[in-house]
C-alpha cells in the first residue's frame, strides 16, 4: 500500500506518492478540460485551445465543484462534477495509484463541507480511498519556523486564497479569504490586454479581434511566465495568414497594469510575516510590491506541502469512515527527509526601485534602453563636456553606469566604477555637474 497526496489547486493540481522520508510528483495537470463530441481532453492541452474554443473549454469545474449542469455537454458528462470525476481519474491513472492505495487531500480553505463531501464521493467511485484531509496552507506551512501570526497566499485559476494561521501549542488555520481579482486567470486577462494595447500602438493590429492570433499571444505569455528565469524584456509575435507582426515590452508594463490589484492584499499583510507559495512567487512583481509591505516575505519550496504531509502523516491519517479536515499541527519543523533536506526559505528584500529618468536642473530625460549623458539630450551642459564618455543602460537585472576609460565621476560622493549598479535617488557628478536619477509612474 502506498500514500498519495493531490494537491487541489486548479492551477497546478499535483499528485505525489510519499514515504517517511521522501516526497515525489507522479501526476500533474492544470483544471482544464476540452469538452468534444467523443472525447474530453484535459490540461495543457486543453488549456492551448481555450481562447481558439471559449465555448467548448471550460476551466470553472475543480472552482465551483457542484452538480450545476454544464452550458456544454461531452460523453458522459452533464455538469461540473462529472468534470472533476473524470479528470481526477485521469491523475489518478498517471499517477498509478489504485484501490490499495491511500489518498491524502490537501484543499484550499475556501472549500465548502459540501464541496468535500462531493469530492469524497468522487474519490469513492474512483476507487481510492481518503485517508486524510488537511488545509494545504497549513501543511506547506509547517516545515518552517513561523511567529505568532503567520499569512500564508496561493494563487488559483479563479482566486487567490489568504489563510491567516496562529501559532500557540501549534501552528492553526484561524481565517480564510479568496480573492477573485487575483486568480491567475484574471491576471491573464489583464497582461493579454496590455500585450494587445501595445500591438494596436506599435503595430496598428488588435490580435485579439481573431481567435488565432488571440490563442498565439496568450500562449507566448503562459510561456514567459513559466521561464526558470525571465528576460526583463520580451517580445511577442503574431502570425495572420503569413504575416508576422510583433511587439515588445517590459516586465514592468505587466506589474503596473496589476499593482492595484496587489494593493488588495496590503491590510492582511501589512507588517506580518508572509508565507508564499511557489505559485504565487512566480506572479510578477508579487513578491516584491508585498516586500514593501509586510514585515517578511517566505518563498515556499514546491516540494513544501508534500513534506508537511509526510511528516505529519500519523496526525492527519484518521478512520475513512470518520475523515476529519486537519486545521491545526505542531508548529515546530519535524526532523526527516534524511535524503532531500528541504531547502532554507528565501526570504525576500525590497529591492532598490530603478529609476526610469535622468534629471538635470529641471528637465528629466528618459532613460529608455541607453541613455547617452551628452549634449544632444542635455543641451545646457558646456562645450568641454565627455559627449559619449557616460551612458546609463537597463539590463534584465539591474540599470548601470558605463564609463569610457580615462573618464573620472562619483556616484553617491563615491569614487564611480564602470558597471555600478544604480537606483532611483542615486546622484551621478561628472566634471561638477551633478545629475540625479529618479523614477516616474505613469499610474496609481
Amino acid at each position: 500500500m502506498a500514500t498519495y497526496v493531490l494537491d487541489m489547486n486548479d492551477g497546478e493540481l499535483r499528485v505525489a506518492r510519499v514515504a517517511a522520508d521522501s516526497a515525489d510528483v507522479v501526476a500533474q495537470s492544470i483544471g482544464f478540460a476540452m469538452i468534444g463530441d467523443r472525447a474530453i481532453g484535459f490540461g495543457e492541452s486543453a488549456m492551448l485551445q481555450f481562447r481558439l474554443h471559449p465555448r467548448q473549454v471550460n476551466n470553472q469545474y475543480w472552482n465551483r465543484l457542484n452538480t450545476d449542469p454544464l452550458a456544454v455537454r461531452g460523453p458522459n458528462t452533464a455538469n461540473h462534477a462529472d468534470l472533476v470525476y473524470r479528470h481526477f481519474v485521469e491523475l489518478l491513472r498517471e499517477a498509478s495509484a489504485g484501490p490499495a492505495d491511500e489518498l491524502v487531500i490537501a484543499t484550499p480553505g475556501t472549500t465548502s463541507n459540501e464541496q468535500l463531501g462531493l469530492l469524497l464521493g468522487i474519490a469513492g467511485q474512483a476507487g481510492i480511498t481518503v485517508s486524510g484531509l488537511v488545509d494545504n496552507a497549513l501543511a506547506s506551512s509547517v516545515m518552517h519556523p513561523s511567529p505568532k501570526r503567520v499569512l500564508h497566499v496561493d494563487v488559483f485559476l479563479h482566486r487567490a486564497v489568504v489563510t491567516e494561521m496562529t501559532k500557540t501549542d501549534g501552528l492553526a488555520r484561524q481565517r480564510v479569504e479568496d480573492i477573485a481579482e487575483l486568480g491567475f486567470t484574471n491576471l491573464l486577462d489583464a497582461w493579454v490586454n496590455v500585450i494587445a494595447d501595445r500591438f494596436v500602438r506599435d503595430a496598428r493590429f488588435d490580435p485579439l479581434s481573431i481567435a488565432a492570433t488571440d490563442q498565439q499571444l496568450y500562449n507566448q505569455l503562459l510561456k514567459w511566465l513559466r521561464e526558470p528565469v525571465r528576460p526583463r524584456d520580451f517580445s511577442v509575435d503574431v502570425d495572420l495568414r503569413g504575416s508576422l507582426r510583433r511587439a515588445e515590452l517590459s516586465d514592468e508594463a505587466l506589474v503596473d497594469k496589476v499593482t492595484p490589484r496587489y494593493r488588495m492584499l496590503d491590510r492582511h499583510a501589512d507588517g506580518a510575516t508572509v508565507f508564499l507559495s511557489h505559485r504565487a512567487a512566480r506572479m510578477p512583481g508579487l513578491p516584491e510590491h508585498l516586500a514593501g509591505v509586510a514585515s517578511r516575505v517566505v518563498t515556499l519550496d514546491r516540494m513544501d506541502l508534500f513534506r508537511g504531509v509526510a511528516l505529519h502523516h500519523g496526525l492527519i491519517r484518521s478512520d475513512p469512515n470518520a475523515l476529519r479536515l486537519v486545521t491545526r499541527l505542531p508548529a515546530q519543523p519535524v526532523v526527516g527527509f534524511e535524503r532531500e533536506a528541504p531547502p532554507p526559505p528565501t526570504t525576500l528584500r525590497l529591492p532598490p526601485e530603478r529609476p526610469t529618468h535622468v534629471l538635470l536642473g529641471g528637465d528629466a530625460v528618459a532613460i529608455g534602453q541607453t541613455l547617452t549623458l551628452d549634449r544632444e539630450g542635455f543641451p545646457e551642459l558646456p562645450a568641454d563636456f565627455p559627449n559619449g564618455a557616460v551612458q546609463i543602460t537597463v539590463g534584465n537585472s539591474a540599470v548601470q553606469l558605463k564609463l569610457r576609460d580615462g573618464v573620472s565621476a562619483t556616484l553617491d560622493g563615491d569614487d564611480a566604477q564602470n558597471g555600478a549598479i544604480v537606483s532611483k535617488g542615486s546622484v551621478l557628478e561628472v566634471r561638477g555637474i551633478r545629475f540625479q536619477l529618479i523614477r516616474t509612474r505613469s499610474g496609481p
